[in-house]
């Protein structure tokens, strides 16, 4: 996949013509990605790109009120001093300007494509305990099948506590521990049971199903959007 440095807009030669045509072709490759349903890292990216214009904009805007004018003529009828912002003279800052307006509405409607797809995805996961749960349920199992198929694949999981200024965040640390086959004899419940044989680590794990309804690229698209909608079903989660 094509990628852009995070200061593409600014970088090198500023000529509108051959930034739109590095940014389409960034997009084309985006699309491509979430036509094949590749979510991850792809539509992060994404999102920092249009962040970064979105804030290049914004302080552009507050720069632009804040710069010294300069007086460029005086109506004498009115009584006016007419100014001409400095900023006007910058060729170099109106072509990156007319490279920013073009480009926001266009990583904007990406960016809206890749969060249909993540939705998609999200909506077709079901989590569901397995057995009984301990009254710690910050570290355990997560068995993830995709697609009705007979592959079950077990991650240990550890919720993590983050703190930005003002709030707190539950994030989430996985590893992959095995892969097991569903069938008669090999159920969830014996799934959790032989994770508790093998890892002595975790005695008496919280342990979770993990299934989507239709199938996903698991490590681009299937595992990131479950931990993300698993962090949540845990911390909303009632006996």
């Amino acid at each position: 996949m094509k990628t852009l440095h995070s200061d593409w807009f600014v970088e090198g030669l500023q000529d509108f013509e051959y930034k739109k045509y590095v940014l389409l072709a960034y997009l084309q490759s985006v699309k491509r990605a979430f036509d094949q349903s590749l979510l991850y890292p792809v539509f992060s990216d994404l999102i920092s790109h249009y962040q970064n214009l979105h804030a290049f904009q914004q302080s552009k805007l507050q720069f632009e009120g804040a710069i010294p004018k300069q007086m460029r003529a005086v109506d004498w009828e009115k009584f006016q001093v007419l100014y001409a912002s400095l900023l006007a003279d910058d060729e170099a800052l109106r072509e990156i300007e007319e490279i920013v307006e073009f480009s926001l509405p266009q990583v904007k409607a990406t960016v809206e494509e890749g969060k249909q797809l993540y939705e998609l995805i999200e909506e077709n996961i079901e989590i569901e305990t397995v057995g009984l749960l301990p009254l710690y349920r910050d570290a355990g199992y997560l068995l993830l099948r995709g697609g009705n198929a007979h592959q079950v694949k077990a991650y240990s999981y550890q919720i993590t506590m983050f703190e930005s200024a003002n709030e707190r965040y539950r994030g989430i640390h996985s590893q992959f521990v095995a892969d097991f086959t569903l069938s008669i004899g090999t159920t969830y419940e014996s799934i959790k049971w032989e994770l508790i044989r093998q890892q002595r680590d975790l005695p008496n794990p919280a342990t979770f199903s993990v299934n989507s309804k239709l199938r996903f690229p698991e490590e681009a698209s299937l595992v990131p959007v479950a931990k993300r909608k698993f962090v949540r079903f845990l911390a909303e989660f009632k006996d």
